[in-house]
């Protein structure tokens, strides 16, 4: 059993239930994705597209299944890899 990926499929399912009861014309949610960026490919652990009002949109969602706060490092490096896939 690994802890961090029920952790991330569960995060998975919890937006793709949202989807289903909001409305919103979902594409996808899916986990485990690499993404092109400008620079690299990047992982992430869940990745939803969906569209509203006819505005597509995509998010990325970094699970940290820690007991202590996320540390600035990690930010970081999350925040890095969103400037360069861009668009998300």
């Amino acid at each position: 059993m690994n802890k961090n990926r029920d952790y991330e499929l569960l995060t998975q399912r919890i937006f793709q239930n949202i989807l289903n009861h909001e409305g919103v014309n979902n594409i996808e949610v899916k986990h485990n994705v690499v993404l092109k960026g400008l620079k690299g490919q990047h992982q992430i652990d869940v990745y939803w597209r969906y569209e509203l009002a006819g505005v597509e949109y995509q998010t990325a969602i970094e699970c940290k299944n820690y007991s202590s706060p996320v540390e600035y490092n990690d930010i970081r490096a999350f925040e890095s890899a969103l400037n360069d896939i861009q668009n998300i």
